[in-house]
């Protein structure tokens, strides 16, 4: 599984604090280590294609880019995560798993998040991986937005 850094989408028009990049390393970290201490997954290493990864952008918004970086690094699931910030008080972390070959949805969620803190990021990391990714009922029903990645 290809875990990508979570991405940072920022429509409050606020400017942005000054740890906003160890919440998203904090994150990530978090995303990887729940995903394979599950068992099911297993981290491939993104440092052979981090070039290309910077460059990219907004893997959200590459159409598709992602496909090519998570199959170089020798994933075969997609990990795609942006919290979108609409105010200090209000946010939504969204996460998509994808599966690479066919660039099909294979579990999705989203929550909301309350403040703008590192803490309220793990919890909503937490709560994803484990109400969302990681639950096996057939039935649960994934609540997040359309995967605008392509």
């Amino acid at each position: 599984m290809a875990v990508f850094p979570v991405e940072f989408a920022d429509t409050s028009g606020e400017p942005p604090g000054a740890d906003r990049s160890g919440r998203i390393e904090d994150a990530t970290a978090e995303l990887d280590r729940l995903l394979e201490d599950s068992g099911k997954y297993r981290a491939v290493d993104l440092a052979p294609v981090q070039g290309r990864l910077q460059a990219a952008g907004p893997l959200h918004r590459c159409d598709g880019c992602w496909q090519g970086l998570a199959r170089d690094a020798g994933a075969e699931v997609a990990a795609i995560t942006v919290v979108h910030k609409i105010s200090t008080l209000v946010a939504s972390m969204h996460v998509w798993l994808v599966d690479v070959a066919a660039g099909r949805v294979v579990r999705d969620g989203a929550v909301s998040l309350r403040g703008d803190t590192a803490e309220a990021w793990q919890r909503g990391v937490r709560y994803l991986a484990r109400n969302v990714l990681l639950n096996e009922d057939p039935d649960h029903v994934s609540r997040s937005s359309p995967f605008p990645g392509g």
